[in-house]
Protein backbone atom coordinates (compact mmCIF):
# COMPACT_ATOMS: atom_id res chain seq x y z
CA UNK A 1 0.00 0.00 0.00
CA UNK A 2 1.20 3.49 -0.75
CA UNK A 3 0.27 6.76 0.89
CA UNK A 4 1.16 10.27 -0.19
CA UNK A 5 1.14 12.81 2.63
CA UNK A 6 0.71 16.42 1.53
CA UNK A 7 1.27 19.36 3.85
CA UNK A 8 1.25 22.41 1.59
CA UNK A 9 3.67 25.23 2.28
CA UNK A 10 2.06 28.63 2.37
CA UNK A 11 3.22 32.17 2.88
CA UNK A 12 1.88 33.18 6.29
CA UNK A 13 0.35 36.59 6.68
CA UNK A 14 2.00 38.43 9.55
CA UNK A 15 0.28 41.79 10.08
CA UNK A 16 2.89 42.80 12.63
CA UNK A 17 5.81 42.69 10.21
CA UNK A 18 6.19 43.63 6.57
CA UNK A 19 9.87 42.82 6.57
CA UNK A 20 12.67 41.91 8.95
CA UNK A 21 13.56 45.56 9.67
CA UNK A 22 10.17 46.15 11.27
CA UNK A 23 10.24 42.90 13.20
CA UNK A 24 12.07 43.11 16.55
CA UNK A 25 12.65 39.36 16.49
CA UNK A 26 14.30 39.59 13.08
CA UNK A 27 12.30 36.91 11.34
CA UNK A 28 8.79 36.08 10.23
CA UNK A 29 6.94 32.81 10.55
CA UNK A 30 7.85 31.78 7.02
CA UNK A 31 11.59 31.88 7.83
CA UNK A 32 11.36 29.53 10.79
CA UNK A 33 11.82 25.93 9.64
CA UNK A 34 8.98 23.95 11.18
CA UNK A 35 8.92 20.28 10.25
CA UNK A 36 5.52 18.68 9.59
CA UNK A 37 5.36 16.92 12.95
CA UNK A 38 1.89 15.45 12.45
CA UNK A 39 2.99 13.81 9.20
CA UNK A 40 6.05 12.36 10.93
CA UNK A 41 3.87 11.12 13.81
CA UNK A 42 1.42 9.46 11.42
CA UNK A 43 4.31 7.87 9.53
CA UNK A 44 5.56 6.40 12.83
CA UNK A 45 2.09 4.94 13.43
CA UNK A 46 1.90 3.40 9.95
CA UNK A 47 3.00 -0.22 9.42
CA UNK A 48 6.44 -0.57 7.86
CA UNK A 49 5.12 -2.36 4.77
CA UNK A 50 3.43 0.84 3.55
CA UNK A 51 5.28 2.94 0.98
CA UNK A 52 5.11 6.50 2.33
CA UNK A 53 5.79 9.65 0.33
CA UNK A 54 5.66 13.33 1.29
CA UNK A 55 5.21 16.62 -0.55
CA UNK A 56 4.83 20.22 0.58
CA UNK A 57 4.60 21.80 -2.87
CA UNK A 58 1.93 21.38 -5.58
CA UNK A 59 4.70 21.52 -8.19
CA UNK A 60 6.38 18.43 -6.70
CA UNK A 61 3.29 16.21 -6.66
CA UNK A 62 3.39 13.33 -9.13
CA UNK A 63 -0.21 13.01 -10.27
CA UNK A 64 0.75 10.06 -12.50
CA UNK A 65 1.53 7.87 -9.47
CA UNK A 66 -1.25 5.53 -8.46
CA UNK A 67 -1.16 5.96 -4.70
CA UNK A 68 -3.63 3.93 -2.68
CA UNK A 69 -4.43 6.92 -0.50
CA UNK A 70 -3.57 10.62 -0.41
CA UNK A 71 -3.71 12.46 2.94
CA UNK A 72 -3.73 16.25 2.84
CA UNK A 73 -3.35 18.54 5.84
CA UNK A 74 -5.16 21.83 5.29
CA UNK A 75 -4.92 25.31 6.72
CA UNK A 76 -7.09 28.12 5.43
CA UNK A 77 -4.36 29.93 3.40
CA UNK A 78 -3.71 26.77 1.35
CA UNK A 79 -7.18 25.21 1.28
CA UNK A 80 -8.02 26.18 -2.32
CA UNK A 81 -4.89 24.39 -3.58
CA UNK A 82 -5.56 21.47 -1.23
CA UNK A 83 -9.09 21.03 -2.59
CA UNK A 84 -7.87 21.19 -6.20
CA UNK A 85 -5.27 18.52 -5.47
CA UNK A 86 -7.81 16.37 -3.62
CA UNK A 87 -10.32 16.63 -6.46
CA UNK A 88 -7.68 15.67 -9.02
CA UNK A 89 -6.73 12.50 -7.14
CA UNK A 90 -10.37 11.58 -6.52
CA UNK A 91 -11.06 11.87 -10.26
CA UNK A 92 -8.51 9.06 -10.66
CA UNK A 93 -10.34 6.94 -8.07
CA UNK A 94 -7.69 7.43 -5.38
CA UNK A 95 -8.98 7.72 -1.82
CA UNK A 96 -8.37 11.13 -0.25
CA UNK A 97 -8.32 12.00 3.45
CA UNK A 98 -8.34 15.64 4.53
CA UNK A 99 -7.29 16.86 7.96
CA UNK A 100 -5.70 19.87 9.60
CA UNK A 101 -7.03 23.10 11.03
CA UNK A 102 -9.29 24.08 8.14
CA UNK A 103 -10.79 20.62 7.68
CA UNK A 104 -11.39 20.39 11.43
CA UNK A 105 -13.12 23.77 11.50
CA UNK A 106 -15.25 23.11 8.39
CA UNK A 107 -15.53 19.32 8.07
CA UNK A 108 -18.67 19.34 5.90
CA UNK A 109 -16.98 21.66 3.42
CA UNK A 110 -13.85 19.49 3.42
CA UNK A 111 -15.93 16.33 2.91
CA UNK A 112 -17.04 17.65 -0.48
CA UNK A 113 -13.43 17.13 -1.62
CA UNK A 114 -12.51 13.98 0.30
CA UNK A 115 -13.56 10.43 1.00
CA UNK A 116 -12.87 10.97 4.68
CA UNK A 117 -12.14 13.90 7.01
CA UNK A 118 -10.13 13.76 10.23
CA UNK A 119 -11.45 16.24 12.78
CA UNK A 120 -8.98 17.27 15.47
CA UNK A 121 -5.64 15.64 16.07
CA UNK A 122 -5.09 12.53 13.98
CA UNK A 123 -2.61 10.54 16.05
CA UNK A 124 -5.16 8.45 17.95
CA UNK A 125 -7.64 8.02 15.09
CA UNK A 126 -5.01 7.10 12.48
CA UNK A 127 -4.63 3.39 13.38
CA UNK A 128 -8.41 2.87 13.07
CA UNK A 129 -8.53 4.86 9.83
CA UNK A 130 -5.81 2.61 8.37
CA UNK A 131 -7.69 -0.55 9.42
CA UNK A 132 -10.89 0.76 7.86
CA UNK A 133 -9.01 1.75 4.70
CA UNK A 134 -7.47 -1.72 4.38
CA UNK A 135 -10.99 -3.22 4.61
CA UNK A 136 -12.33 -0.75 2.03
CA UNK A 137 -14.62 0.83 4.63
CA UNK A 138 -13.38 4.36 5.29
CA UNK A 139 -15.78 6.31 7.47
CA UNK A 140 -16.81 9.80 6.31
CA UNK A 141 -15.45 11.39 9.50
CA UNK A 142 -12.92 10.44 12.19
CA UNK A 143 -13.14 12.64 15.26
CA UNK A 144 -10.53 13.01 17.98
CA UNK A 145 -12.40 14.25 21.03
CA UNK A 146 -9.63 14.56 23.60
CA UNK A 147 -6.03 15.74 23.60
CA UNK A 148 -3.52 13.18 22.40
CA UNK A 149 -1.24 11.65 25.03
CA UNK A 150 2.06 12.16 23.22
CA UNK A 151 3.81 9.68 25.52
CA UNK A 152 1.91 6.92 23.69
CA UNK A 153 3.10 7.99 20.23
CA UNK A 154 6.31 6.46 18.83
CA UNK A 155 9.15 8.79 17.91
CA UNK A 156 8.37 10.72 14.73
CA UNK A 157 9.72 9.23 11.49
CA UNK A 158 11.94 11.76 9.80
CA UNK A 159 12.80 9.60 6.80
CA UNK A 160 9.85 10.29 4.51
Amino acid sequence: MSILFINLHYEPFNPLSKDAEENPVGCTLDTIPLPPLTVMDLAALTPNDYDLRYSDSPEDIDFEMNYDMVCISTVTPSVVDAYKIADRFREKGIKVVLGGYHASALPDEAKQHADSVVIGEAEETWPQLLKDFEKGKLKPFYRQTRPVDLSTIPSPRRDI
